[in-house]
């Protein structure tokens, strides 16, 4: 999933991603405010690895910078 808009560099921004496991939809927060969702997610499994700043498949699609302050929540 895509934010609608590309990020400069050289300021912080604020990113929440919020999973809906009844919908099967992911939503995207961009400093505070709703930019989109996806339903391509029917089911999480989220026993492996957390990875933040990189996309999983076969060509690595690392993030470019910092990333600080990071939280994970389950069962909200």
């Amino acid at each position: 999933m895509r934010a609608p808009a590309a990020h400069h560099g050289g300021q912080w921004i604020h990113l929440v991603g919020v999973y809906d496991r009844a919908e099967g939809r992911i939503r995207l927060y961009v400093n505070g405010s709703y930019v989109g969702e996806d339903q391509r997610f029917p089911s999480m499994n989220a026993t492996g690895l957390l990875r933040i700043g990189h996309q999983m498949g076969s060509v690595p699609n690392q993030f470019e910078g910092a990333i600080d302050d990071v939280r994970s929540m389950t069962g909200c």
